[in-house]
């Protein structure tokens, strides 16, 4: 049955709808338990317009319209099929009648970032962290949808906004790789703030100083970088009140 039901996959993915139907038949026919394979064939029978099968077979797979299943599976279809507002709407009544339904908290997020409301996906990442903490790709899709949110506020000219969401996924994904914008964004955002807030700008020049690439990669390149930023990073310091100055220049040196 897993081979049919793979294989059923593979077909569907390729868009051999007819290949793919007759696999997650066999796959039931071997397991009539294989739930998955009544979701996939409902999924099938949407695309064909055949809207009654598919609920025939959506009722297969979780019972009951009573059933928080019946209304996951059914999101989970209209999520396959890219229509993502409604694949939020079934998942959200899955999760009134099981809100621990860790699925479809990571189902919805990501269909809420794919329309781009960005901050409800991070809320809803966030749930299904604290509902499987062992999990910590939810940590990953947090940052990522940060980065976005950086992005999106540095379009709209909010450099400072910009970069701190770019400190946040990076405090959460510490080991990132991100291309050179996002430093540069930092690095301006940086300049931006060094007489008004100097201390949030140091920590703009540290985050930048962490995005520059390993010397050995190219040696010359990386070293002129982390001086210039260095330097930059001197500057916000000295706007610094004498007190915390010192403090600074203290923990750098033991840091």
């Amino acid at each position: 049955s897993e081979a049919y039901f793979e294989r059923g996959l593979v077909n569907l993915q390729l868009g051999n709808l007819e290949s793919a139907e007759k696999d997650f038949i066999k796959a039931v026919g071997l397991n009539p338990k294989l739930n998955e394979s009544y979701v996939y064939l409902a999924q099938i029978k949407l695309l064909k317009g055949n809207d009654e099968k598919a609920l025939e077979y959506l009722h297969k797979a979780s019972g009951s319209e009573e059933n928080y299943k019946y209304f996951f599976y059914f999101g989970k279809i209209y999520f396959n099929n890219k229509e993502y507002e409604k694949a939020i709407d079934y998942f959200t009544k899955s999760i009134e009648k099981n809100p621990y339904l860790v699925d479809a908290y990571d189902l919805r997020a990501q269909a809420l970032m794919e329309i781009r409301e960005y901050e409800k996906s991070v809320n809803d990442f966030k749930k299904a962290y604290t509902l499987m903490p062992e999990e910590k790709r939810f940590f990953v899709e947090i940052s990522n949808v940060y980065f976005l949110l950086a992005k999106e506020e540095y379009k709209k000219g909010n450099t400072e906004k910009s970069a701190d969401y770019i400190v946040k996924g990076m405090e959460i994904n510490y080991d990132i790789k991100l291309d050179e914008s996002f430093k540069n964004i930092l690095i301006d955002a940086g300049k931006l703030l060094t007489d008004k807030n100097p201390e949030k700008a140091i920590i703009y020049f540290d985050f930048a100083l962490r995005l520059v690439p390993d010397e050995s990669e190219d040696y010359i390149k990386s070293h002129k970088e982390k001086e210039e930023i260095q330097s930059l990073r001197k500057k916000a310091v000295k706007k610094l009140p004498l007190k915390e100055r010192v403090v600074k220049f203290i923990s750098d040196l033991y840091g």
